[in-house]
């Protein structure tokens, strides 16, 4: 059982080390999670909320695929590119869908009060 806790809290580490970084190094996950934040006070709705776990998953997915796209094809290349734009492009989806629904429950919120 001791064993199993040690594994446990030592891949709890390695995750934090992985979400550390890319609070360091992306000024857009930092900007998502303000963002996120903001949202989840004024509409307090569980569905903005996992829309925001979403596109802060999709950031460091997208993180991720960038890093291991340099490790693998350090100098420039179409391929590589094309890869973190489309990788890049996962979060501006979600991002947009999650700023049109928030807009949409905005508005309900606005028309009650009316």
């Amino acid at each position: 059982m001791r064993r199993r806790y040690i594994k446990f809290r030592l891949k709890m580490r390695y995750a934090w080390r992985g979400i550390k970084y890319v609070w360091k190094t992306q000024k857009s996950f930092r900007w998502q999670i303000i963002i996120g934040i903001i949202a989840n006070l004024i509409l307090w709705n569980s569905t903005v909320l996992i829309l925001t776990a979403l596109i802060l998953s999709l950031e460091v997915l997208n993180t991720a695929i960038e890093r291991l796209c340099d490790f693998v094809h350090p100098k420039l290349n179409n391929a590589i590119g094309l890869i973190k734009d489309i990788s890049a492009g996962s979060v501006l989806v979600s991002c947009i869908i999650a700023v049109i629904y928030g807009f949409i429950l905005l508005i309900q919120k606005v028309l009650i009060y009316i």
